[in-house]
């Protein structure tokens, strides 16, 4: 794990983490891509197993503390208010054609995998940029923010989140992927418990919705009574089998699986 920067498509330099399997080729990998939740929240030098889990398998990963993100001070933070799928995504974007330029990432094996705010952006990637990303996993993820603003009446911090997110009705249709749905051109894979308080599960399943009259390649995986973190571990040996097998399917194989 090192800290990196690359430039963002202004110029600003967007700070983050890159992650290499060891013993392994140092380009031309196959790259995941790994956008943090939150968005009020910020990747750090810590251990975190999914990360692991991916590296594990012999795959390089990026981690970006994208505009919106904390730690870096009000005018990073303000910088994306209200604009999830706008200037916070566009960090990310350009991550990803920062690591293929520095000829890091193998161009033709670039998946990009989120858990909560980074499962919408996962979806989000897969609707928009299908010339980038092969595939998209979206674990706990959000499809439809007027919907989330809906669920979230009888949060305690309901006027927060709403005032975070914004009201305006075209950016907000803009930014759904559910409402998109006829948009995505890249197989995705979704894994959401049923009992999630954080991430309603709801907001996989009008998704899968979406996806399935549209046509498109999908997977949603259920995990009855499995909490927003899949606290339990066979909650989790379930995530890690379904998405190495996913990976291997539209990545290719690294040679390393799980037993």
């Amino acid at each position: 794990m090192q800290p990196v920067h690359y430039p963002a498509r202004d110029g600003t330099e967007i700070p983050g983490y890159l992650t290499l399997p060891r013993d392994s080729p140092k380009t031309h990998l196959p790259l995941i891509v790994m956008p943090h939740g939150g968005p009020i929240s910020r990747d750090t030098w810590r251990y975190f197993f999914l990360r692991e889990f991916l590296v594990s398998r012999g795959y390089a990963v990026l981690q970006m503390n994208f505009r919106g993100s904390s730690g870096y001070g009000d005018d990073w933070f303000f910088a994306a208010h209200q604009d999830w799928g706008g200037l916070t995504y566009d960090d990310v974007v350009d991550g990803a054609r920062w690591a293929i330029q520095k000829e890091i990432a193998d161009p033709k094996r670039v998946c990009i995998v989120g858990w909560s705010f980074g499962g919408y952006l996962a979806l989000v990637g897969a609707q928009r940029n299908p010339d980038l990303f092969q595939c998209s996993v979206s674990i706990a993820g959000l499809s439809d923010l007027d919907l989330l603003i809906d669920e979230g009446y009888h949060w305690l911090d309901h006027a927060v989140v709403k005032k975070q997110i914004g009201t305006n009705s075209t950016k907000l249709n803009r930014d759904s992927p559910r409402k998109h749905a006829k948009e995505f051109q890249v197989p995705v894979l979704m894994i959401h418990g049923n009992r999630d308080a954080q991430a309603p599960y709801e907001q996989s399943t009008v998704m899968d919705s979406a996806l399935t009259s549209a046509g498109k390649q999908h997977r949603l995986v259920t995990l009855p009574g499995a909490d927003h973190q899949l606290s339990n571990e066979s909650d989790r040996v379930t995530m890690f089998r379904e998405v190495e097998q996913f990976l291997a399917k539209y990545l290719g194989p690294t040679g390393t699986t799980l037993p």
